[in-house]
């Protein structure tokens, strides 16, 4: 979760923007102002709908 006093849109947006860039090219789950990296891509539309949030990114056969 990242403190909104703290960070602005823009910084969580560069945040996830990193993750789902390479070399990372991480599969992310995420609602306002916090996200989670998800290790199995398959799982994360189940984590997304559990936790009202999206699925951003993602790699097939991880």
């Amino acid at each position: 979760m990242l403190d909104p006093a703290r960070f602005s849109r823009d910084d969580i947006g560069d945040s996830i923007a990193g993750r789902l860039a390479a070399p990372y090219n991480q599969t992310i789950v995420a609602a306002g102002n916090w996200y989670i990296r998800v290790r199995y891509p398959d799982h994360a539309p189940g984590v997304a709908e559990a936790l009202d949030a999206v699925v951003l990114g993602g790699r097939s056969g991880s």
